[in-house]
């Protein structure tokens, strides 16, 4: 059950950016659409004891992913983080330390796409010969995003933070080509 969003952002694609997608819908629409609470901030989220939450869904610009996820840890609740897991290597450490501290929750890192049915029908094909050996492979990830990294309200997703080379997206959907080549 979702019982709360949190975004700082009121209406994403304020600016006719919308990607194209009919899905994108103003905070207060998602949070009245799955019968949950819009905050703007996870703090305000963690603090308000109105609201009960057994975990997070941590999908923010990846330089804030240990900051919320350590935050989260720390006020009790599971946390499912979205990959890359963190911007840089003593940012992975500083979680996983926070984690191990805290040895009844989960702490995992989303990488699905690769578990999809499409990648799995696709591997198997590969595996069975039916498209012949691979030789040579090009792989392309398109996404419709004008919306994201336009909109002032997120400007951590394109722009750099601490050691992270770039903003971190094409880590991000790196890591589906990786697995889906590999």
């Amino acid at each position: 059950m979702i019982t709360a969003v949190v975004d700082p952002v009121e209406t994403p694609g304020v600016h006719g950016l919308l990607s194209g997608s009919d899905d994108i819908v103003p905070m207060d629409k998602l949070a009245q659409k799955y019968d949950s609470k819009w905050y703007k901030t996870l703090d305000v989220l963690l603090a308000d004891k109105s609201c009960e939450i057994d975990g997070v869904v941590v999908c923010s610009q990846h330089a804030l992913h240990t900051e919320l996820g350590v935050m989260s840890l720390k006020a009790g609740k599971h946390v499912l983080i979205d990959k890359p897991m963190t911007a840089d290597i003593d940012q992975a450490i500083e979680l996983a330390k926070v984690a191990k501290d805290h040895p009844h929750l989960a702490t995992i890192v989303n990488n699905s796409a690769n578990w999809a049915d499409s990648t799995i029908a696709a591997y198997d094909a590969v595996k069975q010969g039916k498209i012949g050996e691979v030789r040579h492979v090009n792989c392309i990830l398109g996404s419709p995003l004008t919306w994201l990294f336009d909109e002032k309200g997120h400007a951590g997703w394109n722009s750099k933070s601490d050691k992270m080379l770039g903003n971190g997206f094409g880590w991000g959907q790196g890591s589906h080509q990786f697995g889906w080549i590999f």
